[in-house]
């Protein structure tokens, strides 16, 4: 969350852009082509464009990813988070996120407290057992 992506340098380079396997024959068997005309310049641009598009994209999710707290409150579902958070800070975090999820009219009030009740069993039943092993 903390990468600036309007510095350049935290930017793959244009010939790093990885636009996938099919992508990337299309674009060799264009300027080998002689039909298609198409120059390393033009291939050059398509790749900046894709890393332009993604650095909107992950900009925009970064932009959501602070302003919403649901977005936050998923962290209770990191593996990295469960294990290093108190059970307590687990489940807090648990219940604003199915309030949340109630609120959206994503999930019903009565399944929103079987989720909690399920969730606080497997921080006690799994993340206790793994901590007292670790």
């Amino acid at each position: 969350m903390k990468v600036d992506l309007s510095n350049s340098g935290n930017m793959l380079d244009h010939l790093e852009v990885n636009v996938g396997f099919s992508a990337d024959k299309s674009l060799k068997e264009l300027v080998s082509s002689k039909v298609h005309n198409v120059s390393e310049r033009a291939i050059m641009q398509f790749r900046m464009e894709c890393r332009s598009f993604v650095q909107a994209v992950v900009s925009k999710l970064q932009e959501k990813s602070l302003t919403y707290t649901i977005s936050r409150k998923l962290s209770c579902l990191d593996l990295k988070t469960v294990a290093t958070e108190s059970c307590e800070q687990n489940v807090a975090a648990f219940r604003v996120f199915a309030r949340l999820l109630h609120e959206a009219n994503r999930v019903d009030e009565r399944d929103a407290d079987a989720v909690i009740s399920q969730y606080k069993k497997f921080l006690d039943d799994v993340v206790s057992t793994h901590k007292s092993v670790s």
